[in-house]
Formats: structure tokens, C-alpha cells, sequence
């Protein structure tokens, strides 16, 4: 590798090491290695100082980590001499600094390799087969053991892994040229050694059986065949894909042997797998995708290429914002509804505001893992015992257990309404992208008011991740979906209310929407208008026109969906029934006029507004009280139908609801297990409960017991820990009150009232309890 031209050069394929034109540097000692093998693998980008931990130690980081880092730099910058101010520090971290294309050309072989690859399997996929051949040999020449060698940790485990799934699929697709030059009898003999090393993977047997065919070895090539079947069926239970099958026809009907299949090989397939492919995609998505789309060339184009880098083993987090309405929904319907089509499974699920109190509600969606049962997916449960932070861990190892199968598209829409725990994790998934085939995608509104995604943002900025702004569509794109919507080309008027609603596709679709129900547009010679006066009719503002479009509905099918409003976006029918107190046969009516009206659609086995905003415009359509009223209703509606607590907790947390003596009875029955599923939600309804000092002594102790431990547990709450971690400490000083609380957390509400006299030894017992609590919330009892 060293060349005598002043260049420092990186080799990575084989043991470690750097050269400054023909002297190699002594890089140090092991970990020090390690430092720099990170920083070369993302040459030309800022490696935080977390994914440098991350990537090093692992699980096993020590307190001092950050400072051995900053040690291991100093040493680094001293080994690499004349060179030292290729490695630069940076605010978020620190960054390698190589010479060539991006992200480091010819000065770092892994890029070379990756590179040379790829335009292999573009000459064999046109043909080309002594070019391509010639090329791969290049590239496959460039390793000079195994990837990564002489370094230890996460990130090198995760490359070594990676890069040799990448070498394996170079080596076969060197064969496959060489066996279309006519070189069977050497293609054979390597096939057969690639295939020894990698049993499962049927491509290379049917390269193996392609070559001893072609050599005129026809009995070695039926053998081959029947080795791979019982290979198989024997040790994973599946008969061979379709391609051996289909070759094994061919050769025993004496015909000449297709011609090699150009390109990379066809992804791998699992008739009955140890565990099953994820695919969790909302009903919604499969029929946006079909909607009619304008404009977002780029983004679009960009989501599709990500899919292709992901299917190659490189990972990509993506943070999409835009106006709520703006279209990011349609944008990721549409660039990544055949994902899985392509060869990927994919997790894919939307955040709500209900869900906010419940720790990695989200993401435990989007992953397919059950809340409370571990038998109702095979991936397994997360019980209500579990601590919030083991269920990260969990959730950070399945996903990696995941993308080892094959490659994964994990996508959170809504992510502003996501749960802190779910924020945490998702900010430690875009950490590793680079080291798994995950592609990793957030939508969200820009700015939601929440300092722990402004971070997570930067977060991905310094990783040179994916952010993009998504803005109005332009005066063309918009009229070309009016025109869409009405039917023909839009006139004068209608293109008045293009600019009136600002390039906003979901105003534009209500608007349209609104107009054509009430059959207020008309179409002469090919060009469709309205009235001025209907045109003027039209509200700006988003639920004015989602409201208009509600005024099609009958007063009853409106008062179902405002019930329907408080279950969520989307919702069960029998939940319904038990909130309004009507049978499922009376509901049929209203419910199948609001899927005519397109309010409403079809969601699995469960209902759904057509959009968000649809169910918002009916939501706020209520008074507050009347809100509250009916929230407290739905709670014991769902309660009385045997909904889970989580449920039911939804619905007195969502207002300010009353602790009257129903709720004061539901809350001592269910609060330990309400403690331990949704802690934060419980701290809110137990300090309520306290505070209207029930007159029942057990009732009042069971209360305080339960509200001194969810509040000694939240003060050692990890998620919280994990959110303050991801601020800079001068962030973390400026946040900070008087004594040292963060300023985004709320003072310890009073629990432990003043005593009255004749109180019975039962509540000193329970103020006792309190006092004994972390300090924070001794100070808390003794105020009341």
C-alpha cells in the first residue's frame, strides 16, 4: 500500500495500519488502533464522541471514557507526525481528513473496494464480462487478510461482518464472468470452496452446479443438487429457492445451462425461518402510495437510493420535517411502500399524543413486540415488570438480531408525539446506522417545542446524516393537484385558491375535497372553476377545512366520530360501542357513512381517520369540559369492557379529570401495575388522587405508598438520565434551577398532607414511607 507520493494512505482490509508516502506510522498501542480504525472507516465525517464510545467499548465503557478518548487522539495525532492535521477536532467530535472522492477515494482501500464493486456489477449486469472480471480481481485484491484485523470492538465487529458479506458477493460475481468467459473448470473449483465456507447461501451452489454442468460434469452437478437439498431441508427446514430448482429441471432434461443471471444475487429467501421476517406497515400506507403525488423529485429519489445503499449493508438515518399537512406521510408512502418488495423488511408505525405517556410505545409498535404478553409474537414480550431501561437494551439488541437477517427499514412518523424512552432510543439506533444495514427514518414537525429532539437533530447533522426540510409545493405542482382532485385543468378561481392555501397538499386535497361534495365545481370546455362566492367560502386555516369536509356527515355520524375522536387516530369498533354506550349492530349505520364519506377507512381490524387532522378537527370541535367529561366516561366505559389499564389510564390523563370515587377505587385496584407500565402517567393520576386527601384511610395510604415509589423511581429513571446526557454540559448548567433540577422537569408535587387531629396510625405509617424516599421527595412530603 505505501506509495512514496506524501499521501496518507489507510489500509483497513487486513491488519490495521497508515502509511505518509512509503513509512507506515506506528499507530500505538491496541485500543489507541481502535480510535483510529473508527475514524478511518467514517473518514471525512465527524464521529461524535458517543458513537466513539459506542463503537470502542461498547457496553463495557469505562466512567473515563471520553477523557481516554481525547488521550488516544493526542496520541494518534503524535504517531501520524507531518500528518497530524488530517485528524481535526470538531464540536461534535472529532473527523479524519483523507484525500480523493468521497468519502476518501484511493487513500483508504475499504473505499476503494466498495467503489470497484460496485462498477464490477455494473459490467456484469451490461455483459461486460472480461472488464468486470479484470475490475473485481483489482478490488479483491486490495485485502490483505481479514477486514479490520489487529482491532477489537463493536464497530469493528459490525464492519468485519459487513465487508465480508461485500467480499463474498465481489467473489461470486468474479466467478460468474469468469464462468461466461468459459473458465468452468476453475469456477467450479472455487465455487465449491466458497460454498464449503458458506453453506447456506444458495447462489453459490447454484454457481457450483451452473460450472460442473457446463464443464460436462453432469452427474457432480446432480450431486450437487441433492447435497444442497438435504443441506437444507435437514438443518433450516426449507426446500431449495426456485433457481436450483429450476437448474436441477434443466440438467436432468440434458438441456444446455442458461446463461449466468448478471447482477448481484437474488436476496435470500426463508421458507420457514428461525424467526420471521419483519413487516409491520400501517394499513394506510399501501393505498397513499397509490394517491396522486407531485413534486418531491429529490426527496423521493433520495429515500429510493437509501433502500438500494441498505440492501448493499450501508445504513442512513433520515430526519424529514416539514408543516403538519406538508405532505411527509405521502412522501414516505410513496418512496417506501415496496421496500420489503425489494428485499427488505420493515418496521413502520406513527406516534400520537395519546401515546406520549407510555414508555416506548412507538417503537415497540414499530418492532411488532407485544406491550405485556410474551406469547403473542414470537419475537417475544416485554412484560409489565420490565424496567424501562432493559427494554431499551432488548430493543437495541432485537433490532440488531433483525438486521442480521437481512437488511431493515425502521420509519416513526409523527415523531414529535413520540415518548421520551422511544426519543432515546431512536437517537441510540441513529448511532449505529453505520454499523448495521438500517436505514432509519423520522418525520416530524420542524420546531415542536421538545429540547431533546433539537438535539437528537444536531445529533444526526454531525453523523452527516439525512436531514431534510420539506417546503410548499410549487404554483404547478399545486394546481396539477387541484386538478387532480376536481378533474380537469383548475381555472382562474380554483387557481386562487391554490395561493390561498399556500402550497400545502392536505389543504389543497380538503379544500378540492370540500368543493366537489358539495358539488360546487363546474367544467366547461376542459377547465374546471367554482363561484367566487363558494370559492370565498372556503376557510384558510387547515381544520376549517377539514370541518367543512365534515359537513357532508349527518349530526349522528358526527357525534359517533367525536366519541370515536377520544379513542385516537385510530380506534376498535367494540371500544367504541362501550364509549357511547350503543351496540355495534346501532353503530354500523353512522360508521359505514363515514367510511363512504372517505372520514374514515379501514385499518386491519380496526377503524382509522382518513388523517390525523381529521380527528382533531372533531376532537377540539369539543368544549374542554365537555372533553373532560367524556374522557372520564370513556374511561370507565373501557374499564367496565376490560380494556388494559394503559387504556383506560389514556383517557384520565388526556384533561384534568376529577378523582371521584370511581376513579379513586380504579386507581387503588390497578396501581401497581399501572406503576410499572406507564410510570410518568401514573405519577400524574396518584398526586391527583393525593390531592383530594381521600376520606377512606386505606385508600389514602394505598395512594401515598404507591406515589413515594413511582416518584423514587422516576428520580433514578435512566430515560431521564439518557435525555440529560444527550445535552452538552454547558446546556445542562444553563437548564438548571437554583438546586440543581433540570428546568424541563416539574417540581415534586406535595403528597404527604398535614396531619388532622385524630388521624389514625395508618397515614403517619404512609407519610413515614414518603419521608424515607430520595431527598427530593422528603422536601416535597415535609412542604404539604
Amino acid at each position: 500500500m505505501p506509495m512514496d507520493d506524501g499521501v496518507l494512505r489507510v489500509r483497513l482490509l487486513g491488519m490495521v495500519g497508515a502509511w505518509l508516502g512509503d513509512a507506515e506510522r506506528d499507530l500505538g498501542p491496541a485500543r489507541q488502533r481502535t480510535v483510529f480504525a473508527l475514524l478511518a472507516g467514517r473518514a471525512n465525517r465527524v464521529v461524535s464522541r458517543e458513537e466513539l464510545v459506542d463503537g470502542v467499548w461498547g457496553d463495557a465503557a469505562p466512567a473515563g471514557a471520553v477523557g481516554s478518548l481525547h488521550t488516544y487522539v493526542s496520541g494518534l495525532r503524535r504517531a501520524l507526525g507531518p500528518a497530524r492535521h488530517l485528524l481535526v477536532s470538531r464540536p461534535a467530535g472529532y473527523s479524519l481528513r483523507l484525500a480523493g472522492d468521497a468519502p476518501a477515494g484511493d487513500a483508504l482501500d475499504v473505499a476503494a473496494f466498495e467503489r470497484g464493486r460496485v462498477e464490477g456489477q455494473r459490467l456484469l449486469g451490461a455483459g461486460e464480462w472480461a472488464r468486470a472480471r479484470a475490475v473485481l480481481d483489482d478490488v479483491l485484491g486490495l485485502w490483505r487478510g481479514g477486514a479490520y484485523d489487529g482491532v477489537t470492538g463493536p464497530f469493528a465487529e459490525a464492519e468485519r461482518r459487513r465487508l465480508g458479506e461485500l467480499r463474498v458477493g465481489a467473489l461470486e460475481a468474479r466467478a460468474r464472468a469468469a464462468l461466461e468467459l468459459g473458465e468452468h473448470a476453475e469456477v467450479a473449483a472455487e465455487a465449491g470452496a466458497l460454498v464449503r465456507e458458506h453453506p447456506w447461501r444458495e447462489s453459490l451452489r447454484e454457481l457450483l452446479m451452473l460450472s460442473l454442468h457446463r464443464a460436462g460434469r453432469h452427474a457432480e452437478a446432480l450431486d450437487a443438487y441433492r447435497e444442497a437439498r438435504r443441506a437444507l431441508v435437514a438443518d433450516q427446514g426449507i426446500e431449495p429457492g426456485p433457481g436450483l430448482r429450476e437448474l436441477h429441471r434443466v440438467i436432468l432434461g440434458g438441456a444446455d445451462a442458461p446463461a449466468t443471471r448478471p447482477g448481484p444475487p437474488p436476496a435470500p429467501r426463508a421458507a420457514v425461518p428461525p424467526e420471521p421476517r419483519l413487516a409491520v406497515v400501517p394499513p394506510g400506507v399501501a393505498s397513499a402510495s397509490a394517491d396522486a403525488f407531485v413534486g418531491r423529485h429529490a426527496e423521493t429519489a433520495l429515500l429510493r437510493s437509501l433502500v438500494t445503499d441498505v440492501l448493499d449493508g450501508r445504513g442512513a438515518v433520515v430526519w424529514l420535517e416539514g408543516e403538519p399537512g406538508i405532505g411527509k406521510s405521502a412522501l414516505l408512502a410513496r418512496s417506501l411502500a415496496d421496500a420489503a418488495d425489494r428485499g427488505c423488511q420493515v418496521g413502520w408505525a406513527a406516534a400520537d399524543e395519546l401515546g406520549m405517556r407510555f414508555p416506548l410505545h412507538v417503537l415497540m409498535e414499530c418492532l411488532d413486540v407485544a406491550p405485556a404478553s410474551p406469547d403473542a409474537h414470537p419475537n417475544g414480550g416485554w412484560g409489565p415488570i420490565d424496567p424501562v431501561a432493559a427494554a431499551v437494551d432488548r430493543l437495541l439488541a432485537l433490532v440488531d438480531r433483525t438486521c442480521a437477517r437481512s437488511p431493515l427499514v425502521l420509519v416513526v412518523d409523527d415523531l414529535q408525539w413520540a415518548d421520551d424512552a422511544s426519543v432515546v432510543l431512536w437517537h441510540r439506533l441513529a448511532a449505529v446506522t453505520h454499523q448495521l444495514p438500517l436505514l432509519l427514518v423520522a418525520a416530524l414537525r420542524p420546531d415542536p417545542g421538545r429540547p431533546e429532539l433539537a438535539r437528537v437533530r444536531r445529533g444526526v447533522e454531525a453523523r452527516r446524516g439525512h436531514v431534510a426540510a420539506l417546503g410548499p409545493l410549487a404554483a404547478d405542482e399545486a394546481e396539477h393537484l387541484v386538478g387532480h382532485v376536481v378533474g380537469a385543468r383548475p381555472g382562474a378561481v380554483l387557481r386562487g385558491l391554490v395561493e390561498r392555501t399556500a402550497g400545502n397538499p392536505l389543504y389543497l386535497r380538503e379544500v378540492a375535497h370540500a368543493l366537489v361534495r358539495r358539488d360546487a365545481v363546474r367544467v366547461v370546455d376542459g377547465v374546471a372553476d367554482v363561484d367566487a362566492a363558494a370559492a370565498a367560502e372556503v376557510p384558510p386555516s387547515l381544520l376549517s377545512a377539514v370541518g367543512r369536509s365534515l359537513d357532508v356527515l349527518s349530526a349522528e355520524a358526527r357525534d359517533v366520530l367525536r366519541s370515536a375522536a377520544l379513542l385516537g387516530v385510530e380506534f376498535r369498533v367494540p371500544e367504541l360501542a362501550a364509549v357511547t354506550g350503543r351496540s355495534v349492530l346501532d353503530l354500523a349505520h353512522p360508521l359505514d357513512e363515514a367510511v363512504a364519506a372517505a372520514v374514515v377507512v379501514e385499518a386491519g381490524e380496526h377503524l382509522a381517520f382518513r388523517h390525523p387532522y381529521l380527528r382533531m378537527a372533531l376532537h377540539d370541535s369539543l368544549s374542554t369540559p365537555v372533553r373532560t367529561a367524556l374522557h372520564r366516561q370513556a374511561a370507565e366505559a373501557l374499564a367496565s369492557a376490560g380494556a388494559p389499564v394503559e387504556r383506560v389510564a389514556e383517557h384520565l390523563v388526556a384533561e384534568p379529570v376529577p378523582v371521584d370515587a370511581w376513579v379513586l377505587a380504579w386507581l387503588v385496584a390497578h396501581h401497581a401495575t399501572l406503576v410499572e407500565r406507564t410510570p410518568r402517567a401514573a405519577a400524574d393520576l396518584l398526586a391527583r388522587a393525593a390531592d383530594t386527601e381521600p376520606a377512606d384511610v386505606r385508600q389514602r395510604a394505598t395512594v401515598l405508598i404507591a406515589l413515594g415509589r413511582v416518584r423514587s423511581r422516576l428520580a433514578r429513571d435512566p430515560v431521564g438520565a439518557a435525555l440529560r446526557a444527550l445535552a452538552a454540559a454547558p446546556a445542562d448548567a444553563a437548564d438548571a434551577d437554583a438546586d440543581g433540577n433540570p428546568a424541563d422537569e416539574p417540581e415534586p408535587h406535595p403528597t404527604a398532607p398535614a396531619p388532622r387531629p385524630g388521624r389514625p396510625d395508618r397515614a403517619q405509617m404512609s407519610r413515614n414511607v414518603l419521608m424515607s424516599a430520595p431527598s427530593r421527595f422528603s422536601r416535597s412530603a415535609s412542604c404539604s
